[in-house]
């Protein structure tokens, strides 16, 4: 009995000093969960459940090798560098088609990234809260921007968003309040709730001719806004209250030659006091 308690005993301490580990296996300071071994691809993750495990300039490689085989980096996984507040820049590969939800949320340190032409979408809260971020250049294939993916990015000045999107999710770029200009390619259909709610700076908005339908509040409580240029010929569709109220008297509405009449028959647009016709190039 007292050899079993024994036994009982070394087992229960040798299953507390194992630590847990979040990922499949670690190659040069970066961490990799298997996705798929048919495929022989990998996603970068987090070194444990506690995130916080990169810093300074972090650069992973396309491929890697892991018990003699080569895998392939496809994806930033979920959370995989959340609450790094020590983290400056990261270069990903172009061999990344997914930056995974919550991926950067909270690196505050955070100064400028580049997301290369492989990736086509941008997951929910990506890089929510990201104050240090200045700049954001989107690569040419991304087709969706998620929910929240830039929220509270406050030190953003600029963002260049790619013919390639469709869709811009809810509070994608709210509370930015650094943005001064935005142009919304024609290829845009859907701009969400709120997406750029509490932008204060933002002075200038072009939407292109693709966008089908605005958000509740998508433009709410932009304070400096002065012109909005709206290029589709049809009046584009708009929940409520996507324009604060005073901005009626105070914005110029720039509408596409021949738009006027109907734009001016539906709202919010027929609420604008300073419409003018313009010849936009497409």
């Amino acid at each position: 009995m007292k050899h079993l308690k024994f036994l009982w005993l070394t087992m229960v301490m040798l299953l507390c000093s194992t630590s847990v580990t979040a990922y499949d296996f670690e190659d040069n300071g970066i961490y990799y969960d298997i996705t798929s071994e048919t495929d022989k691809t990998v996603e970068v993750v987090s070194s444990s459940k506690t995130f916080a495990s990169y810093a300074g300039n972090v650069i992973f490689p396309r491929l890697v090798t892991y018990r003699r085989q080569t895998y392939r980096v496809t994806r930033i996984g979920d959370a995989a560098f959340r609450d790094c507040a020590n983290l400056t820049s990261v270069k990903i590969p172009n061999s990344v088609i997914a930056i995974g939800d919550s991926a950067f949320y909270n690196c505050s340190s955070l100064k400028d990234v580049t997301i290369p032409n492989s990736v086509v979408e941008i997951g929910s809260g990506a890089f929510f809260h990201c104050s240090g971020l200045n700049t954001v250049a989107l690569g040419n294939n991304v087709t969706t921007i998620g929910d929240w993916a830039f929220f509270h990015c406050s030190g953003l000045t600029s963002v260049t968003i790619p013919n390639s999107v469709v869709e811009i999710g809810d509070r994608a770029f709210s509370e930015c309040f650094g943005m001064t200009s935005l142009m919304i390619p024609n290829n845009v259909k859907t701009i969400g709730e709120n997406a750029f709610f509490w932008c204060s700076d933002l002075t200038s908005v072009t939407i292109g001719s693709g966008v089908e339908l605005i958000g509740k509040n998508a433009f709410s409580r932009c304070n400096r806004l002065k012109d909005v240029s709206a290029l589709a010929m049809t009046p584009i569709v708009c929940e409520n209250n996507i324009f604060d109220m005073e901005k009626f008297e105070e914005v110029t509405l720039y509408v596409s030659e021949g738009a006027k009449e109907a734009y001016m028959m539906v709202a919010p647009w027929g609420n604008f006091e300073k419409v003018q016709e313009r010849i936009f190039i497409r």
